[in-house]
């Protein structure tokens, strides 16, 4: 697959996914539905002291993005990282917290693989990654599911642009309060 093609894959996945409406489970909770959203983050870097030996560096992502079921979150995402080479590598496992307005959480556990690419415009990485619920708070107290998601990073810029899609179980009856 060319990076071009996934490049133009992620665009239209992010349009397909904002202009599409999943209804809540409200009362039904552990039915799986389908979940999905993603946006805009700003990227850091810092020391991999924390992380497994041989680490490159502790990758961190925050701002706001679209989910369904959630609504507008906050997107709080780190993770381990590793060159494998001059344009490859792997992360994870790491965490995606997603925090709603009322303040329910849903937690994903992540890892995947990227690749780097220069264009005329910059230095990109695009990103495979498969995800996992792990916990939550609320209405996502308990909650499984699983999917994947490609990320388009701007280097240069310290932004990623991200696409989650899968399907979770959740009690959305039992909401925080607001």
């Amino acid at each position: 697959m060319t990076r071009l093609f996934r490049a133009t894959v992620l665009f239209a996945a992010l349009m397909l996914l904002s202009a599409s409406t999943v209804s809540a489970t409200h009362g039904q909770p552990d039915r799986e539905v389908p979940f999905g959203g993603g946006g805009t983050t700003a990227d850091s870097y810092g020391d991999p002291s924390t992380c497994p030996p041989e680490a490159h560096h502790r990758y961190f992502s925050a701002g706001q993005s679209i989910f369904t079921h959630l609504g507008l979150v906050t997107a709080e995402v780190t993770h381990c990282t590793w060159v494998d080479s001059a344009t490859t590598g792997h992360f994870g496992p790491g965490t995606n917290t997603l925090t709603a307005a009322n303040g329910d959480t849903l937690v994903l556990s992540q890892r995947g693989t990227f690749e780097f690419f220069l264009t005329p415009d910059g230095l990109f990485s695009f990103v495979d990654l498969e995800w996992v619920a792990i916990s939550g708070t609320g209405r996502f107290e308990g909650a499984t599911g699983s999917g994947q998601a490609a990320v388009l990073g701007d280097i240069w810029a310290g932004t990623s642009t991200a696409i989650y899609w899968g399907t979770i179980a959740y009690d959305a009856s039992n909401r925080s309060s607001d």
